[in-house]
């Protein structure tokens, strides 16, 4: 409802959580300036260039840049798509996810022009393009605006034109190019690869930051339970769950784009028409598409599959589901609205401020 009227709130409403019910859109070179100062005030930082990795059977014995010498019973890499450590170092091999095909996208940050700024909303918008999808996030001072896409389908000048042609804007632009795919162990001797350095699906549903997140979960967790002692049992419990979420995560977004019934450009009916599972990925999408077994994992393919037009062919299930969410929906929009409506002196459409008007208010005025 919040979404569909484009209000914002901090009102303790009946059925809103806002701990495991919203999402925010961050500035994230600001967050990471918050990080650094709030949560690293132990840590030693250093800025310089490596130039040499030493290492034998047990993993790497010893980094060294051009002023200092580094050694550790763990490293973790960290190093983006290089996977210095990981890959070209230990020599983990890296492989694509079959089923995914942008590794490209073209992105500014587009200063708000005259009164844009009244016109931030509280959701992300993705739409599709000819050859992939352009997203929007607004922050407060400027919206992030790219088109992820693939080069098989779209060379930079043909990506930037189409992009400048939906976003109307000509100023400076960035050109990335990324790779999907994951290396077969995420922790090997003695490095661990967390971020991009272990693996990448693609920018759209933001599968990046969630899986950092869990992994240094799951780093904390090992630590601590045998006190910093990690045997190999241990890393083969971290690979298999890390190596678990991230396949998942990957089959979940290709799914976006194989149950799409667009065919007006060859990208698309490439996506839809000549990408084949393997017996196994057909295996799990069958359960989910057909809902033959229903657990809590399922719950988010109800939602693309809607998107998408789709009927899974066990329809009561998914249909009981959604009547039921229906009528909770229904009771929690009576309360809401009741709850609101004792506070008329917040009253504007929907008797809530716009994001903007929010904003302006209580964080930035």
């Amino acid at each position: 409802i919040l979404a569909e009227h484009n209000r914002q709130t901090d009102l303790n409403i009946e059925g809103l959580d806002f701990d495991t019910h919203v999402a925010y859109h961050l500035d994230a070179d600001a967050l990471g300036v918050y990080l650094k100062k709030r949560f690293c005030k132990n840590v030693i930082h250093i800025l310089d260039d490596v130039s040499e990795i030493k290492c034998d059977e047990e993993g790497i014995t010893e980094i060294i840049s051009n002023n200092h010498k580094l050694t550790s019973d763990l490293f973790i890499d960290c190093t983006g798509f290089k996977s210095m450590l990981l890959e070209n170092t230990l020599g983990v091999e890296f492989e694509e996810f079959p089923y995914l095909i942008n590794d490209s996208a073209v992105n500014a940050r587009i200063p708000y022009i005259n009164d844009d700024q009244t016109l931030i909303t509280n959701v992300t918008d993705c739409r599709a393009l000819s050859s992939g999808w352009l997203w929007n996030i607004p922050l407060w001072h400027r919206r992030g605006q790219g088109y992820v896409y693939s080069s098989k389908f779209l060379n930079q000048e043909q990506a930037e034109k189409e992009f400048r042609q939906e976003t109307n804007w000509n100023g400076d632009v960035n050109h990335l190019k990324f790779r999907h795919g994951v290396h077969k162990k995420a922790w090997h001797k003695n490095v661990l690869a967390i971020g991009l350095s272990y693996g990448f699906i693609e920018p759209l549903e933001s599968t990046g930051l969630l899986t950092v997140h869990e992994n240094i979960v799951k780093l904390i967790t090992t630590l601590k339970k045998h006190n910093n002692y990690v045997n190999n049992i241990d890393k083969q419990m971290f690979n298999k769950s890390a190596d678990k979420q991230i396949l998942a995560l990957s089959s979940f977004v290709s799914i976006h784009y194989a149950l799409s019934r667009r065919a007006d450009s060859d990208y698309w009916k490439y996506v839809t028409e000549n990408i084949t599972y393997d017996e196994k990925d057909i295996d799990d999408l069958s359960s989910i598409l057909s809902f033959n077994t229903f657990d809590h994992s399922n719950k988010g393919m109800t939602f693309i599959l809607a998107g998408m037009r789709t009927n899974p062919v066990n329809k009561d299930l998914l249909f009981l589901t959604y009547e039921r969410q229906k009528k909770l929906l229904s009771t929690k929009k009576d309360i809401m609205l009741k709850h609101i409506d004792r506070r008329k002196h917040l009253l504007d459409d929907f008797n809530l401020p716009t994001p903007y008007q929010y904003l302006k208010t209580h964080i930035y005025d």
